[in-house]
């Protein structure tokens, strides 16, 4: 008998929700919207290796490039067109960089693509304002670590391949 109550009550609750639903839709079938999907870079078959890959290939870049920008400083040069166009063309050379990212070692060159293909654009920027007069950073050298984690190459606290190498 007390089975039956609860069966009944169970019923009732449901036609109850199938009843507000129709009513809510009018009778109409609701197409339920798909969520967009976040485009995502492709990680290029590195899967959760490629976060720490990518913040090893952006100290490496930015570590050769800061170096030149440091010269750059000593001699009093400034941000223009031909630095832009300079960087640009370093930035773009930067993976073909047999000491940094060897043929034989795949993934680190895939990290350094990945790096170039998220990060470029913006670390040319952030570069630029170091010879820029009118911003912040001018005048500071570039320190690649940090440099990586404001451009949000490296995630905050996160070691790179080369920092987990040369610790104890």
């Amino acid at each position: 008998m007390k089975l039956h109550k609860i069966l009944f009550l169970i019923i009732c609750i449901l036609l109850v929700i199938v009843t507000y639903d129709i009513g809510a839709t009018n009778g109409k079938k609701v197409k339920k919207k798909k969520k967009k999907k976040k485009k995502k870079v492709d990680d290029l078959g590195l899967g959760g290796t490629a976060p720490v890959l990518i913040c090893t290939a952006c100290t490496r870049v930015i570590g050769r490039i800061g170096v030149d920008v440091t010269k750059r400083l000593e001699k009093n040069d400034q941000w223009s067109k031909g630095l832009k166009s300079k960087y640009n063309t370093m930035l773009q050379a930067a993976c073909a960089n047999r000491e940094d990212f060897p043929l034989n070692n795949e993934i680190f060159v895939k990290g350094c693509a990945i790096f170039m293909s998220k990060y470029k654009k913006a670390a040319l920027k952030k570069i630029s304002n170091h010879l820029n007069p009118k911003a912040d950073e001018f005048e500071e050298d570039i320190v690649e670590k940090e440099f990586c984690t404001d451009l949000g190459a490296c995630p905050n606290g996160m070691r790179t391949i080369d920092e987990h190498m040369n610790s104890p």
